[in-house]
């Protein structure tokens, strides 16, 4: 896929650090000349004609989507635990510079958040104590340290207001040369994850356990361990918007039970409190189905109860009359979503909305097909 991103530090007059997708290099020089170092490419000379254009190089040196329809109850206990492996483990080598990149751009922002914190409290007990000695009392008493408060906290405030403007345009900014299929793609997985978000109800499926229906006396196949958790547009901490961006916010899958994961136009950024890992969206492997779900709480406004059932059921359906308990139970249509990748990637998402979550799931696996196509295109003009 057609990502470019890159990173500019200047070192001194005429002398940049860069950054890319690349590796790190060293240019040198201004208008008319360069000369750039690089750790993969070696020396290269750049000459041209400011303010035309033109110029030159020199190199200086010789699965189907789609699933059946399976029945399923909540978890009782033993269930095999749905989760993506630790988020040191799921990032993928051909995405290790991106990942340096935004882990370097990051600490930077630390610091930066750091010295404002510094500032800031430095302003404030000048402000404080210049507040407090402008009564009649203490103007007299003080009136040359006051003097020379007033002068610090008229500092301080541009020292404040310097960091905030350095932190404003800080960090990583991307340059999308997406094909405009990607581009397409990408904005209808926004629109359909707009709407899935709408759903009363959407669980992170924590733990499954296929059952033994005749022993337990159900028709159901498995249960599920599901807990709670929200889809929203956001962004991760360690890629936080800029001006400019165009695409400041992202959709955000949160996890019950480990990292969230931020949708991007060519990557998946897997964010935890204390860390995170980018993989590519061509190595996700997207499944969808839709699942007939024996619900034991209060069923949400927007699914669908397919019939009513019983705790306890014989073979045919009909209610199991050895058991006093014996309630009448719904049996609920959900749409269930399921993201692999041999990276580690391993969630799986439970919807009250089933037709939005399965059109959500179409855009997305359309997206990552996409995204694999573009890249296999471009190996191909590599060659």
């Amino acid at each position: 896929m057609g990502l470019r991103y890159r990173k500019r530090i200047k070192i001194a007059d005429g002398i940049w650090l860069n950054l890319s997708c690349g590796g790190v290099s060293i240019s040198m020089g201004g208008p008319g000349a360069t000369l750039n170092l690089s750790s993969k490419r070696g020396a290269t000379a750049t000459f041209g004609i400011p303010g035309t254009g033109y110029s030159y190089q020199v190199p200086l040196h010789q699965d189907g989507l789609t699933r059946r329809p399976v029945t399923h109850i909540p978890a009782t206990s033993h269930a095999q635990e749905v989760a993506s492996a630790p988020v040191e483990e799921v990032a993928e080598i051909g995405m290790a510079d991106l990942q340096d990149l935004i882990r370097g751009s990051y600490e930077e922002r630390k610091l930066l958040t750091a010295e404002l914190t510094r500032r800031k409290r430095a302003y404030d007990w000048r402000s404080t104590w210049v507040d407090y000695t402008a009564g009649p009392l203490f103007r007299f008493i003080f009136r040359k340290t006051t003097a020379r408060m007033k002068a610090w906290v008229s500092r301080y405030k541009a020292a404040v207001e310097q960091v905030e403007e350095i932190l404003e345009n800080h960090g990583l900014t991307f340059d999308w040369s997406l094909s405009p299929a990607i581009v397409a793609q990408y904005d209808k997985v926004l629109k359909s994850f707009n709407a899935v978000t709408q759903s009363r109800a959407i669980w992170d499926i924590v733990g499954i356990q296929y059952i033994d229906g005749k022993r337990e006396r159900t028709t159901a196949e498995a249960s599920f361990n599901r807990l709670p958790v929200y889809f929203s547009a956001s962004r991760p901490t360690y890629l936080p918007t800029l001006k400019g961006d165009d695409y400041p916010l992202v959709p955000k899958m949160q996890n019950a039970n480990g990292a969230d994961m931020y949708i991007f136009p060519g990557f998946l950024l897997v964010e935890s409190p204390k860390n995170f890992a980018v993989i590519s969206i061509a190595d996700i492997k997207i499944s969808y189905s839709d699942v007939s779900f024996q619900e034991d709480r209060a069923v949400p406004s927007d699914a669908n109860i397919t019939r009513y059932g019983w705790k306890y059921e014989n073979k045919n359906g009909s209610r199991d009359m050895r058991f006093k308990d014996n309630k009448q139970i719904p049996w609920v249509k959900y749409g269930r979503l399921n993201l692999k990748s041999d990276g580690g990637v391993k969630e799986e998402y439970l919807f009250s909305a089933s037709v939005l979550s399965k059109a959500f799931a179409g855009e997305f696996y359309r997206l990552a097909l996409a995204v694999q196509k573009e890249n296999e295109l471009e190996s191909l003009r590599a060659t």
